[in-house]
């Protein structure tokens, strides 16, 4: 796994979400966060490819923030199996 700060039109936003939109209290939650902290809590989860896996709300407040740098972690095939094995063998 690889974090790093990206531009936010970087990203490749899956069509399955760009057909909704985060629930308002989530957005309102990750806005006060960020007024707070100066940052935004946790990161954009993408494959290799910069494909949007998970984060989609941290993805829509930014922009509706016009926050252009955003952070994320690439995840890769091998890392996504290594996650399934773990989850799946957990006592």
């Amino acid at each position: 796994m690889e974090r790093k700060t990206v531009k936010l039109w970087d990203l490749q936003v899956p069509t399955k979400m760009l057909r909704t939109r985060p629930k308002l209290y989530k957005m309102m939650g990750m806005k006060a966060y960020y007024k707070e902290y100066g940052h935004f809590y946790g990161e954009i989860i993408v494959d290799t490819n910069y494909k949007i896996l998970d984060g989609y709300v941290l993805y829509c407040t930014a922009k509706e923030m016009r926050k252009y740098d955003v952070p994320i972690k690439i995840v890769t095939k091998k890392d996504r199996i290594k996650h399934l094995i773990r989850r799946t063998f957990k006592k």
